[in-house]
């Protein structure tokens, strides 16, 4: 398989990352890589991190097609770059983006397999006048999805998905209504049969309000959207819980996933179980994308002590669920 990887913030640590995570697989797998960014700074990490891997060079995309399988990782030459460790700036924002759009349509156009995201950083994005709330609603638009997607966070023994994303809390209620939370939902379910190979997905919906509205006295979406909602998925799913009390009884070890309502709500625990090997997954897109589920950490960019533990969970995910779309897709035929 091939898999390409976007290189992120380059001010950040996710050169360092990439490439750490590179050459830990060197030799483990057989698979080749695609790496996209600016040559200058993928070399001198290399030396750096005083790697053993094959690498040849391209200028274009096209010449991609023509790239045997005789080298570990072929590099997507983007030029040289002005590297700016610890903070973000235009130029690093302009170059996540290209990087991250280059590496999209390498998949899309099915030259990889799966995509691998580097973090980037969206201040810096938006000092390059990119106006994007991140690499999935980026995705979801390049793809034509608009809503059809969901943002999933995978860990060991720990899948959450969200039914909100990247918006303020005080719009949460607003935006909550009956056909997102059933799109989601039914998104979800389709992720885990197909992407995961879990024939009957057991799913806990979280509530919004505390103590899941408590019965309408704080708080009436509960009763008024989600619970309308969950019936109509009753096999599936339970809830919704209060979140409080379901993380604190560990209920997410019950479930195939937590979907949550807002972020932080299913981020917060997540992370605190997760943090150095979990993985944000798009779920819901014909690309495969997976990304450490860990910030550009500008505070300790440079000083070598980033870790790559997410992004070979990335890997090691990304190349699991296009195994199991592969085999969803072949049983599907078989069928027709």
């Amino acid at each position: 398989m091939k898999a390409v990887i976007s290189v992120g913030d380059i001010n950040g640590i996710s050169p360092e990352v990439g490439i750490k995570g590179l050459e830990k697989l060197f030799g483990t797998t057989e698979d080749n890589f695609i790496f996209v960014t600016p040559k200058n700074i993928f070399e001198e990490e290399y030396t750096k991190q005083k790697c053993k891997f094959s690498y040849t060079v391209v200028n274009e995309l096209h010449r991609l097609n023509k790239i045997g399988s005789d080298k570990f990782v072929t590099l997507v030459d983007m030029g040289n770059a002005e590297q700016e460790q610890g903070k973000p700036t235009k130029i690093s924002g302009e170059i996540a983006f290209k990087s991250f759009r280059q590496a999209f349509e390498i998949t899309a156009s099915g030259i990889a397999d799966f995509l691998i995201t580097l973090p980037l950083a969206k201040n810096a994005m938006s000092l390059a006048g990119i106006k994007a709330s991140g690499h999935t609603e980026l995705l979801a638009e390049w793809c034509g999805s608009r809503d059809n997607f969901v943002m999933m966070f995978l860990g060991e023994g720990f899948k959450a998905a969200l039914t909100t994303i990247h918006i303020p809390l005080k719009q949460t209620s607003e935006l909550l209504s009956g056909e997102l939370l059933t799109k989601k939902i039914k998104l979800i379910l389709d992720s885990l049969r197909s992407d995961f190979g879990i024939g009957e997905p057991k799913v806990g919906v979280l509530g919004l309000n505390p103590h899941a509205g408590e019965g309408g006295l704080i708080g009436d979406e509960e009763k008024n959207i989600i619970i309308p909602v969950l019936n109509k998925f009753k096999k599936n799913t339970e809830g919704p819980f209060p979140a409080d009390a379901y993380f604190g009884m560990k209920l997410h070890n019950k479930f195939d996933i937590t979907i949550g309502m807002y972020h932080d709500q299913v981020l917060i625990p997540f992370k605190l179980t997760c943090f150095d090997s979990g993985v944000n997954y798009t779920a819901g897109l014909p690309v495969v994308r997976t990304s450490p589920d860990h910030g550009t950490a500008f505070d300790i960019a440079g000083k070598g002590i980033a870790k790559a533990d997410s992004f070979l969970s990335a890997y090691y995910y990304a190349k699991q669920i296009r195994l199991n779309r592969n085999i969803a897709e072949k049983n599907k035929m078989v069928i027709n």
